[in-house]
Order: structure tokens, then C-alpha cells, then sequence
């Protein structure tokens, strides 16, 4: 009887243990929705805009005038929030992606110090490595490479888009499929541009929108 009682819990920790290592193995996706704050390093920058409409002599040889403009950018971004998918690899890899959301006030001394807002969007994708210092506490760091696309308006308007990367780290709580989620990442967009302003007043220059961000979310795994 001692025998079969001792066969029945080491049968149960094996199973139980089996059963937890498939279960943990079967979430091979990770949802990660975060709230954050966000700093652009350049306050003071000097862009340009379109001043008057195109001339062109022939099709395709036009001749479009610019002037420049003075930018205050307020460092401090509001409305800043990321969304970023996780496919989880062997050996603690991941693959996925960032959509990271975050807007500037600005003033300019060439309209009188009026204001406007630059709305940031930034696509990037990321690959990140995961440290298993126990069951439930994770580190990780990450690099990522996309674009960034910013939307103005007030006294400037019109589209800029430029190349964007990121460096990342922070580490993750994991309670069952969910997980607390804290990082740090550096974000580099230091020629985001418009050189093709379709009507007067856009943006026809480039900004600087290149600083660091922390974020805190809860991740959700399948």
C-alpha cells in the first residue's frame, strides 16, 4: 500500500509537471498594450515649408520655393501609448512588432509664436531576447528597425516620414498567461522629412524626433 500511495503522487508530479511544460509551450503569441511617457532630446530645431506654388518649365522640372521656419518643440510628449505583438521563438527569442503613438505641442517664433502639434506614429519591428532568472521573472532586451510618419497642424501642416529604430530593455512578471511589462527604449528619428509639400504652407523640411520613453503594460499570452 506505502508502495502504490508513493507510485500515485510521483505519477501525479510527473503528469502535473508534463502538463504545465505543454501548457506553458502552447502560448506562442503575446499581446503587450502599454501607457507611457516619452521626451524628444531637440527642443529648438529649424525646419522649412513650402512658400509659394511650384513653377515648372517642363514636366518634371519644377521648381518649388521654400522658407525656412523656427520650431519650439515642447519635449515633454502627451497621448503616449504602444501596442506591440510578440511570436515567440526557441531559447527566449522573440519577433514582432511596435505601434508607438506620441504628440508634441510646438510654437513658432516665424507665426508669432503660434502653436501647433506634431502627431508621431512610429511602425517598427523588433527582435528581443528573454532571460529566465526564475519561473516568473524575466529581463529582456531588444533592438527594432521602422518608420516613423508625423502628421502636423496648426501653423504648419502636412506629412513628414522617416527612418526610425529603437533599442530596448526591461524585464516582464509573468502570472500565468498574463504578465506585467516594464521597459525602457530609446528611439531614434533624427531625419523625419517631407520633400514633397503638395500646397503652400506644408511641411517641406525635416525634424528631429529622437529621445527615450518609459512604458509599463500588461502583456496577455495564447
Amino acid at each position: 500500500m506505502r508502495i502504490n500511495s508513493h507510485i500515485k503522487y510521483i505519477t501525479f508530479f510527473v503528469l502535473t509537471f508534463v502538463c504545465f511544460r505543454t501548457f506553458a509551450q502552447d502560448y506562442k503569441h503575446t499581446i503587450i498594450p502599454k501607457l507611457g511617457a516619452y521626451s524628444i532630446n531637440t527642443s529648438n530645431q529649424s525646419t522649412s515649408e513650402r512658400s509659394g506654388t511650384s513653377r515648372c518649365l517642363f514636366d518634371g522640372y519644377c521648381n518649388h520655393p521654400e522658407a525656412p521656419v523656427a520650431l519650439t518643440i515642447d519635449t515633454d510628449a502627451k497621448k503616449v501609448f504602444s501596442v506591440e505583438y510578440e511570436w515567440h521563438l526557441k531559447y527566449g527569442m522573440t519577433v514582432g512588432g511596435d505601434i508607438v503613438n506620441f504628440d508634441n505641442n510646438y510654437t513658432s517664433s516665424t507665426y508669432n509664436n503660434r502653436s501647433g502639434t506634431i502627431e508621431t506614429t512610429v511602425f517598427i519591428g523588433n527582435f528581443k531576447k528573454y532571460f529566465s532568472i526564475s519561473n516568473s521573472f524575466q529581463p529582456f532586451i531588444g533592438v527594432g528597425l521602422g518608420i516613423a510618419y508625423a502628421q502636423f497642424s496648426g501653423p504648419l501642416t502636412g506629412n513628414a516620414v522617416g527612418i526610425a529604430a529603437q533599442a530596448k530593455l526591461g524585464a516582464i512578471y509573468k502570472i500565468g498567461r498574463y504578465s506585467i511589462y516594464g521597459e525602457y527604449h530609446y528611439l531614434y528619428a533624427n531625419h523625419v522629412n517631407s520633400s514633397h509639400a503638395e500646397s503652400e504652407g506644408d511641411i517641406s523640411g525635416s525634424v528631429d524626433l529622437t529621445g527615450d520613453g518609459y512604458f509599463l503594460g500588461l502583456a496577455v499570452s495564447f
